[in-house]
């Protein structure tokens, strides 16, 4: 797990420098069970400046897979962004499956909620989610470029992507 904690902790830090659209999460895409299988998340970067109240500066998403996650396999989000004094941050949230389902209108959806805390950005926070297992990354979201990039409007508020 300290392999893949540091591969995704790289692959973040690399992430700053993708300016290009993302694309959703392909399907059946994964290398391991169904329960590692991502179909969609939506990040969000939550900032209010002090002026406007109570400093709110965090990354929260939901997550949603193929089937109830497993308990053996760990979801990750990893947020890179650049600090207000120019250094480039990584954060990592990693949860491990709990084998629940939430029913929305009768229809099962197996969802995760991730939340990174104290993220003090100096422009777009770019995010990324993965699932993975006994040192094997089974899939990735987005697919087609290294993280989705989550715009702040610069008025407080924050900015949404789509994985």
């Amino acid at each position: 797990m300290k392999r893949i904690a540091a591969a995704l902790l790289l692959i973040g830090a690399i992430t700053l420098t993708v300016t290009t659209g993302a694309s959703a999460d392909l399907a059946n895409d994964s290398l391991g069970p169904a329960c590692s299988e991502i179909l969609s998340g939506a990040p969000i970067y939550n900032h209010q400046p002090e002026e406007n109240g109570p400093i709110i500066d965090n990354v929260t998403a939901t997550v949603s897979y193929a089937a109830p996650t497993c308990k053996n396999v760990h979801y990750v989000l990893v947020i890179s962004y650049v600090s207000n004094q120019g250094q480039v941050k990584v954060k990592v949230q990693s949860l491990k499956g709990d084998e629940s389902t939430t029913l929305i209108l009768g229809v099962p959806v197996y969802t995760l909620s991730f939340r990174i805390n104290n993220v003090v950005a100096d422009g777009p926070v770019c995010a990324a989610t993965y699932t993975a297992s006994a040192g094997q990354v089974y899939d990735r979201s987005p697919d087609n470029v290294a993280c989705v990039p989550i715009p702040t409007d610069g008025s407080g508020g924050g900015g949404s992507g789509t994985f």
